[in-house]
Parts: structure tokens; sequence; C-alpha cells
């Protein structure tokens, strides 16, 4: 499962993300995270209960847009 599709799963299930790319630059991120030796970290995301409800998204006005055939 990629990280956008686990991002969407989350939000279904009540969960907030936050993507983390910083954390991926860590020197011994494997190390730290104690992963064998031939994995390595391909992308990293905080998960958990969000602090703020969207209710809907917010009002925008109309895009101007020409459609040309």
């Amino acid at each position: 499962m990629t990280l956008s599709a686990f991002e969407l799963a989350a939000l279904g299930e009540g969960f907030g993300t936050c993507w983390a790319g910083y954390a991926m630059m860590l020197p011994g991120i494997e190390h730290r995270l104690k992963l064998p030796v031939r994995h390595r970290v391909f992308g990293a995301m905080m998960v958990g209960t969000p602090g703020h409800v969207y209710r809907r998204i917010p009002v925008r006005r109309t895009a101007p847009v020409e459609w040309v055939l």
C-alpha cells in the first residue's frame, strides 16, 4: 500500500495524517527503526486523532474557465 492510499484509508477510519518527509533524511533512520539490513525508508507519515473537524470545504469563487474546442 502506498502512503497516499494509506492517507485516504486513515481518513476513512477517522484518523488524521501528516507527511513527515524530513524524518526520512535523518542519518541512521533505518538503524533507529531497527529495520533489517536490506530495508530502506521511502516515506514517513504521522498518524493520530485529528484536533479539528472540517464540516465542509471552504466557499470559493467560480474559476474563470473558457472551454475552446
